[in-house]
């Protein structure tokens, strides 16, 4: 049954003609009308003017469905006194029609009548003039368009020449714009348009014009005009509705772009925060490193400069273009790159020194050279990680002849040694380290100040050459600090000092959630300690290495230096040279990009040397790629003054310790 739709329109207009005997509407017509009026009527106008004669004082028009796109329209009458309308005449109308959004007008002679669509602005209308003598509306126009389409016309041309800001103005005026265009496939598209004509600003050296260009998307009103701010990762990035329209790479070549526009205009904040976030999506986007490392030494900010500016280093290399590396780079890190055809060599003694199986390369080690026999050099695994009772490992001799080239291998273990644990938890309000015999019975005992739980997570002691004892105590996961304590040989605490890694990095960001690995320790000639090893803030930073002096007596750190290497390094060792200065030896390379937030791995490892003057001024650091080693664990000077030392390496491919003669200098 086809239905009856009704809408009241105020009409204004004179009746000159004859309606000397309208007909009330009867039967279905009078029945939806009555049930529409109730909802539907709108109030007489009071403002009319024109007297409508036979006492009609509101004209309103109805329309009866016919089919899907056509309707009979009657333009009715009403009197005051009954409300009861007359008919005045009919018609017919074909297009869409929608009377939840519709008007009708007098105008210029016709009676006009509008509908809008659904949620959008398409319309379609017709134009009538009314035949007094036949009582028929008579179409005279019709017309049908759509606003919002012809907009989207306008920003596709306005796209293509590069005004930018005229584009958006045409969509944020757009009428129903989730019915028209998806709002973040339309941001890919104002980013390609700003990215494309940014980069022909930028080529004439019109930065600023660059900039303006990126800062006029800040007024496209439906995303937020940071939104690279709200993308973490690229699991963030997979995940949102914008990877549906752009690729991640693509995304964040553009948002690099931006980047160098802003610090080229001077806007280093902006542009630096920006650089971030492109390394949180992409963490081997070379460019980013760099210049957020140029930014960061424009600020004084040198450790931050250190630090991107080795992973750029690191992610060149590894690309094999090193050339292209601009020389402010080296002046501001200190390294260099030492091949097989370079000054300063590296001599293979020894293939198969050491089978790794049998020798605990997680653990601090140190070597020496033996007192009583200057062709023998002593190692050892004097680290022990302390969870239960534990003597003092084994060492190593190797043994040169007189003209210091056979070589052998010999094991020693130390007898009666002391062993070493700490009491359950439970136990004891402070954190205590016990000494006992081979029987059982205890040598002493050494209370440290702090909860247990606070500090143990794997605590450890090495035997320094005077007898005595460093224990170092890292807390529980997640804490950037480590307890290193100094003991006499019978267990007398000398000093404890906190290592912090935000202290140790020189960083503002007071966030740090990784404790600082120890190396090693080495005591000097006048009796202080050398401690090394490496630190990063976050799991997800590079890793930096560091070496600090610490007083023997009291502990305080009389300097501290830290060397990113190529973007993560370890430090396994460091010595006092008979000139007084410092070499520290261990591993650099690149950390993997992850799929997550975790801490990766390390990819291209190299041994790493680095030189440290008497005051604690880096002087050099040294990147090596011999075939027969991939990480340096511990060295020792072989003859005084002519910067030759002796080197345990490893190599991983044939999971061997090897004997490396090399000069640093």
């Amino acid at each position: 049954m086809k239905g009856l739709f009704f809408v009241a329109f105020l009409v204004s207009f004179s009746i000159s003609g004859s309606l000397e005997n309208p007909t009330r509407i009867t039967g279905d017509l009078l029945e939806h009308w009555q049930g529409a009026a109730s909802t539907s009527v709108l109030s007489l106008d009071s403002a009319m003017s024109i007297h409508l004669n036979k006492g009609i004082d509101e004209l309103c028009i109805t329309g009866i469905e016919v089919t899907s796109d056509s309707l009979n329209i009657y333009l009715l009458g009403i009197p005051e006194e009954d409300g009861i309308p007359f008919l005045l005449a009919t018609g017919g109308y074909r297009g869409e029609y929608n009377f939840a959004k519709s008007l009708a007008r007098y105008e210029e002679g016709e009676i006009c009548i509008y509908f809008q669509m659904p949620y959008s602005a398409r319309y379609s209308m017709s134009s009538y003039s009314w035949d007094l003598a036949t009582d028929v509306l008579v179409e005279t126009d019709h017309l049908t368009g759509d606003p919002s389409l012809d907009a989207l016309g306008r920003v596709e041309e306005y796209l293509e020449i590069g005004q930018i800001e005229e584009a958006i103005v045409e969509l944020n005026d757009i009428m129903y714009p989730s019915n028209y265009f998806d709002e973040t496939e339309m941001e890919t598209r104002l980013l390609r348009a700003a990215n494309r004509f940014a980069l022909i600003a930028s080529e004439d050296g019109n930065y600023t014009e660059a900039v303006d260009i990126f800062e006029s998307l800040s007024a496209y009103i439906h995303v937020s005009p940071d939104r690279y701010l709200y993308i973490f990762d690229s699991l963030d990035y997979s995940g949102s509705n914008f990877s549906n329209y752009m690729e991640e790479s693509e995304f964040v070549n553009i948002m690099s772009n931006r980047a160098i526009f802003l610090e080229k205009i001077g806007d280093l904040e902006k542009s630096s925060s920006i650089l971030r976030h492109v390394l949180q999506l992409d963490c081997s986007h070379t460019i980013s490193y760099l210049s957020i490392a140029d930014i960061s030494w424009i600020q004084g900010e040198l450790s931050n400069a250190e630090r991107f500016y080795s992973t750029y280093l690191g992610l060149m290399t590894s690309s094999g273009l090193i050339s292209e590396i601009p020389s402010r780079v080296y002046e501001r890190t200190h390294l260099s790159f030492v091949t097989s055809d370079s000054d300063v060599p590296l001599t293979l003694l020894s293939e198969e020194l050491l089978s790794i199986e049998s020798f605990p390369t997680t653990h601090m080690t140190t070597i020496y050279r033996d007192q009583q026999n200057s062709g023998v050099f002593r190692f050892s695994d004097c680290r022990h990680v302390i969870l239960d009772p534990v003597p003092l490992g084994p060492s190593w001799s190797i043994n040169f002849d007189s003209q210091g080239s056979s070589l052998s291998v010999s094991e020693t273990i130390q007898e009666n040694s002391p062993r070493f644990s700490i009491p359950d938890f439970g136990e004891s309000e402070d954190l205590a380290l016990i000494a006992t015999d081979e029987y059982g019975d205890t040598l002493w005992v050494t209370s440290f100040e702090g909860e247990p739980l606070e500090w143990v997570h794997s605590p450890s002691l090495v035997q320094l050459q005077d007898g005595g004892y460093m224990v170092d105590n890292p807390p529980d996961c997640f804490a950037a600090e480590n307890l290193v304590s100094k003991l006499s040989e019978s267990g007398v605490e000398i000093f404890s000092t906190v290592l912090e890694t935000t202290f140790i990095l020189d960083s503002k960001d007071d966030r740090g959630e990784v404790i600082p690995f120890i190396g090693s320790f080495r005591e000097t000639s006048r009796g202080d300690i050398l401690v090394t090893g490496s630190a990063a803030i976050l799991l997800t930073d590079p890793k930096s290495s560091f070496v600090c002096l610490l007083d023997g007596e009291t502990g305080d750190i009389q300097w501290k230096v830290n060397d990113y290497g190529l973007g993560m390094v370890r430090i396994n060792d460091v010595i006092e040279t008979s000139s007084g200065s410092f070499v520290a030896v261990g591993s650099t390379g690149l950390r993997k990009k992850t799929p997550n937030r975790g801490p990766g791995s390390w990819v291209s490892s190299q041994p790493f040397a680095l030189l440290i003057d008497q005051l604690g001024e880096i002087q050099e650091s040294f990147v090596y790629s011999p075939e027969f080693a991939d990480n340096f664990f511990i060295i020792v000077e072989l003859n005084e003054g002519d910067n030759e030392f002796l080197i345990v390496a490893n190599d991983y491919d044939s999971d061997q310790l090897v004997l490396v003669e090399a000069i640093l200098e």
